[in-house]
């Protein structure tokens, strides 16, 4: 059958389905990344409102290096 018409589009059926999935994955770590990047940048916001009630300004640029 893997030589047939119906073999080829079951195998590539089955290779879109593995691209799915892997574009899947792939959305699901951004996403997980990307709430865990908001979650990190309201803490260090906090962190620098908390330094600043203090009398300690942080420039943004001091602070990231990437």
């Amino acid at each position: 059958m893997s030589g047939t018409a119906e073999g080829m589009n079951a195998s590539q059926e089955a290779s879109g389905r593995e691209e799915n999935e892997v574009r899947m994955a792939a959305l699901e770590r951004f996403h997980s990344g990307l709430e865990k990047l908001h979650l990190a940048e309201a803490e260090l916001a906090s962190i620098r409102a908390d330094m600043a009630r203090n009398g300690i300004n942080v420039a943004i640029s001091d602070s990231l290096h990437w």
